[in-house]
């Protein structure tokens, strides 16, 4: 726990206040709406505009107007104000950290990490990191910052000011990551770069550390195969990147290539296979490679779509797909598994397998041999699709499910608010 934080006093549920800033891809609205199901006093605050869908509430609920206790912020989001406006945060967002200090426990998320040294001594600060929260807390990246600064913003700034802001932006940041009580990130080992941040960080300090994430399982019920038998159909919700920067590298290249080569070995026409792409990240780059190995046939481009409506496109696919590089799997996966569907992935066995003690039913692969090998397996043997469908869902279930995540963050309330039920 951070320096000076405890309390000697008895409430109950409804008595604490609990304040939710951030919302990455929605993973810290679904921890506040499941602990607003189990009776905690919560204010979730949007922080970005209604176009940004996946980082907004809509895009999990699907529905016109937002519960009483969403409260919008609504703070201009451009890019290049934002990035002004975290230099001085105390003073741009003074609003918003009187709001957040009218809580007992904060939740902090992204860039709002920053806004944790101004949370009172007495407070609870929780961290919620999706990744680069995290690892920009590290003053090796000033450099590397400037860099793309003085290249993608084309003004007449110097790269030596790009330096100074940056480094007082990064600063910003470890003060946040050295104040929050706990942590929520990915098991160690998972990313190299993010865990020597932290442990840097937060070196000599007391933190609890919730190493798993899960998802909320009830949004995606397991969905029969209306065709088992019927055309083979290929899934990829996971953004096409495969660059050199680790952390971005989903690794596509390897199902485009995996693919291609099982279209090849098992004489796929295109009545007989349909791949299903949405259209994000590095399209230019994902096309030019499909186009080059004959793929362009069998493919159907999809816009981006709310969470919501993931699901009638995972429940007509037999295979989906997430990260083939050295990542973690995402929720595309996962969800893809809840409603029973076999995931080809890099799951990174070597350390979830260790750390859970099981076996995930995983179709591994880490090159396009693997890749191709999977296709195979599934496209000539549906009733694997479907066996390996329901182990999916129950793995998911019982070892991801994001009511491990609550059970933790209840035990640490319940603990430092000295509540018994």
């Amino acid at each position: 726990m951070s320096d000076g934080f405890s309390t000697d006093r008895f409430m109950n549920k409804k008595q604490i206040k609990l304040a939710f800033l951030g919302n990455m891809n929605n993973f810290p609205f679904n921890n506040a709406r499941k602990l607003k199901e189990r009776g905690w006093n919560i204010t979730f605050y949007t922080d970005v505009p209604k176009a940004f869908l996946l980082d907004r509430p809509e895009s999990i609920l699907k529905i016109s107007e937002l519960p009483d206790w969403v409260s919008e912020l609504n703070i201009e989001h451009h890019r290049r104000k934002q990035f002004i406006k975290m230099l001085l945060p105390r003073l741009t967002y003074s609003r918003t950290i009187k709001l957040l200090n009218q809580h007992d426990v904060v939740f902090l998320n992204g860039e709002w990490i920053k806004l944790a040294p101004y949370i009172k001594s007495g407070k609870l600060v929780m961290g919620l990191f999706a990744g680069i929260d995290l690892e920009s807390a590290d003053y090796d990246k000033i450099d590397e910052y400037a860099t793309a600064s003085v290249k993608n913003k084309k003004t007449l700034v110097p790269k030596a000011l790009y330096k100074i802001l940056w480094r007082r932006l990064i600063s910003a940041q470890i003060r946040g990551v050295r104040r929050v009580d706990t942590v929520n990130y990915y098991l160690p080992g998972v990313n190299p770069q993010g865990e020597r941040v932290l442990e840097k960080q937060k070196k000599g300090q007391k933190y609890l550390r919730l190493p798993l994430r899960g998802v909320e399982t009830s949004d995606f019920p397991y969905m029969a195969h209306a065709d088992l038998n019927g055309k083979f159909i290929i899934l990829n919700t996971t953004r096409f990147n495969f660059t050199v920067q680790r952390n971005d590298n989903k690794r596509n290249d390897l199902m485009i290539e995996g693919i291609a080569k099982f279209i090849k070995e098992n004489n796929i026409s295109k009545e007989q296979l349909e791949c299903v792409f949405f259209a994000k990240g590095n399209l230019q780059e994902a096309k030019e490679l499909c186009t080059a190995r004959g793929l362009d046939p069998f493919i159907s481009w999809q816009d981006q779509v709310p969470v919501a409506d993931l699901k009638q496109f995972m429940a007509r696919c037999h295979a989906s797909f997430d990260q083939l590089g050295v990542q973690w799997i995402g929720a595309g996966g996962i969800y893809s598994m809840l409603v029973g569907r076999p995931v080809i992935c890099n799951y990174r066995p070597e350390l979830f397998d260790k750390f859970l003690k099981v076996k995930a039913p995983i179709c591994q692969a880490v090159n396009a041999d693997d890749v191709a090998d999977w296709l195979t397996q599934l496209y000539l043997n549906r009733q694997k699709v479907h066996d390996i469908g329901i182990a999916s869902r129950n793995f998911i279930l019982e070892y991801m499910n994001i009511e491990r995540d609550v059970d933790f963050y209840e035990n640490v309330l319940k603990q430092v608010f000295h509540i018994s039920e």
